[in-house]
């Protein structure tokens, strides 16, 4: 059985551009599409339980696929995680911005039903420049993610085996949106001017902003 004939599963972020692309390619070199869209706090779709077939393709989802659902994949079951094996989980951009990693990536990766813990596909790296902020890391972490995933389709389309990284994850830097917004975008009364600036840098991205909190009362950065 050929790729284009393959049953797959697409699962990804709703209105984004570059999920857009990522479907386009597939419906390119592939035939038998159920497609899965959503955004943070949106239900799975019931489609998703009663799919049955051969790909997952997980591009930029916001849900964590249940293992039912992997389970019913014939073949793989792979993610496209927009961070490095360094960073997993979520607000990698942030955390690298915030401790000053001077290398970023993403990731393709096999899924388990632990969040980003399945054995390394493949990665693509790319420096991270002292003038970047949530915006620009962002842009380019998405950018080098549709790469990736062109990458990957293009090897399941000629029928070859998927490559094996060497690198694994880094479970010490692990953090969930949680960590994100109620420790990092948290300022604390006494920080320091250095510190400030740091988290300014990792958390100022349009609506989400640095925030004070004074006798309960929330004040955000404008």
């Amino acid at each position: 059985m050929s790729f284009y004939d393959a049953k797959v599963l697409f699962c990804s972020k709703s209105g984004d551009e570059n999920c857009e692309k990522a479907l386009y390619f597939l419906t390119q070199n592939c035939s038998n599409i159920t497609i899965c869209t959503g955004d943070w706090g949106d239900d799975i779709p019931p489609g998703m339980f009663s799919w049955a077939g051969d790909y997952i393709l997980s591009f930029m989802s916001k849900w964590i696929i249940p293992e039912s659902v992997l389970k019913n994949a014939n073949l793989c079951a792979i993610n496209f995680h927009p961070g490095p094996p360094r960073r997993p989980g979520a607000a990698g951009v942030n955390y690298a911005l915030y401790d000053g990693d001077s290398e970023f990536g993403v990731t393709c990766h096999h899924m388990t039903s632990k969040v980003d813990d399945g054995k390394i596909i493949m990665t693509k790296k790319f420096p991270v420049h002292g003038s970047d902020n949530v915006s620009s890391l962002l842009k380019r972490s998405h950018e080098k993610l549709l790469e990736l995933f062109f990458e990957i389709v293009t090897i399941l389309k000629g029928g070859k085996n998927l490559p094996e990284s060497t690198e694994i994850w880094d479970r010490t830097n692990f953090h969930t949106r949680n960590d994100l917004n109620e420790n990092l975008r948290r300022i604390p009364a006494d920080i320091s001017k250095e510190e400030l600036a740091r988290r300014i840098r990792a958390t100022f991205f349009n609506e989400w902003k640095p925030y004070l909190v004074i006798h309960g009362v929330k004040f955000f950065m404008d």
